[in-house]
């Protein structure tokens, strides 16, 4: 069991549930990540506290209402992403209050995520270029040894061991 620790953007625990990456195209990644890390390693935190936590099963159960037919082979995953959610054994809450002095420089909906993975000493696995982009420009992988991956490059670095 690898003893590292993720945190995971909203955005890959959506694209594991639809199956599909930001440019709409099939990808199973994300969620074959989410399995296996729960599979392999101790920790991951999704959320920083129960609140944002809430609202992600909030975006989760809207987007069960809203599916149609043709959306059916998501079930099964919404149904593997919800479970993972539930399991306190690997997933954790950390309250994260003291904002980073750099905080000010990032997105609004960027900031908790980055505090998160800070405070967490983990690895932030997104989809999103432009906060890695941002994360490299103000430095912070240096400061504070911030890893940033996405979804494939995690799931490598797992399956390595």
């Amino acid at each position: 069991m690898s003893t590292k620790t993720y945190v995971l953007d909203e955005c890959v625990i959506v694209q594991a549930i639809t199956g599909r990456d930001e440019k709409g195209i099939e990808d199973f990644t994300p969620l074959l990540l989410l399995s296996t890390i729960f599979r392999r390693c101790s920790s991951l935190f999704i959320a920083t506290n129960p609140y944002l936590h809430r609202k992600l099963r909030e975006k989760i159960n809207d987007y069960k209402r809203g599916m149609n037919r043709s959306e059916l082979r998501s079930v099964s995953s919404i149904r593997l992403v919800e479970s993972m959610l539930r399991d306190t054994r690997k997933n954790h809450f950390l309250d994260t209050q003291d904002p980073l002095p750099e905080e000010s420089n990032l997105p609004n909906d960027d900031a908790p995520i980055v505090r998160l993975t800070v405070e967490a000493k983990a690895i932030l696995v997104s989809t999103d270029g432009r906060l890695a982009d941002r994360i490299r420009e103000e430095k912070l992988d240096e400061k504070y040894r911030l890893q940033v991956v996405r979804p494939k490059e995690a799931l490598d670095e797992i399956e390595k061991g």
